[in-house]
């Protein structure tokens, strides 16, 4: 049997220094998503922007915002 999980990326590597403090910043923790995501770090950073645009900088009521969180939650 063959593990088709894809592995993490090494959050220590120097290629993913900057992006990986801009994840602490934002986020104030790696977790168990984003050392994967940083395997093509243009879809981490990506999702660093929506997440941003979906908590700080949209104009939605705080109740649909909730709902939009849980129905990307739920399609990922």
């Amino acid at each position: 049997m063959t593990d088709d999980r894809i592995r993490p990326a090494d959050p220590e590597d120097p290629a993913l220094q900057d992006l990986v403090a801009l994840i602490l910043r934002e986020r104030g923790q790696l977790g168990e998503l984003y050392p994967v995501l940083l395997r093509s770090p243009a879809i981490a950073s990506g999702m660093i922007e929506l997440g941003n645009g979906v908590r700080r900088d949209a104009t939605l009521p705080a109740r649909v915002r909730e709902l939009m969180i849980c129905r990307v939650g739920l399609l990922n």
